[in-house]
């Protein structure tokens, strides 16, 4: 993380952030939940990764203050509460959130496959 004295002087409004936030937008880097399938929402749980830790956890609330988003999730293992935040200029976002029911999608999905295919190891003398 990053200490609050390292984001003096940014004065985006949170307009201009969602504004930004499109594929070809200023602020399209700032694409740190990712899904597939699923649509996630506050309250979901996400796959959460750092550049030192991962970990379950559920996203709680979404705050945004002179262009830095916070993000409060709730670990799922520890039920700690943390927060993580996220400086809109900062080209290389630290953390990503990934949709958990999609990587369960994906799982469950792999594993089918590896049990159907199981039949295929079978040989015949």
């Amino acid at each position: 993380m990053v200490a609050n004295s390292d984001f003096k002087g940014c004065q985006t409004t949170l307009e201009e952030f969602c504004e930004g936030l499109s594929a070809d937008g200023k602020y399209s880097h700032m694409q740190v939940f990712l899904h597939r399938n699923f649509k996630c929402q506050i309250g979901s749980k996400f796959l959460m990764v750092t550049p030192s830790v991962f970990g379950l956890v559920v996203v709680k609330d979404l705050r945004y203050k002179s262009g830095i988003v916070i993000v409060e999730y709730l670990d799922c293992v520890t039920q700690q509460v943390g927060n993580v935040r996220i400086n809109i200029n900062d080209e290389r976002p630290c953390v990503l959130f990934i949709c958990f029911e999609d990587i369960r999608s994906i799982v469950l999905t792999d594993n089918k496959k590896v049990d159907d295919d199981a039949g295929l190891l079978e040989f015949e003398y």
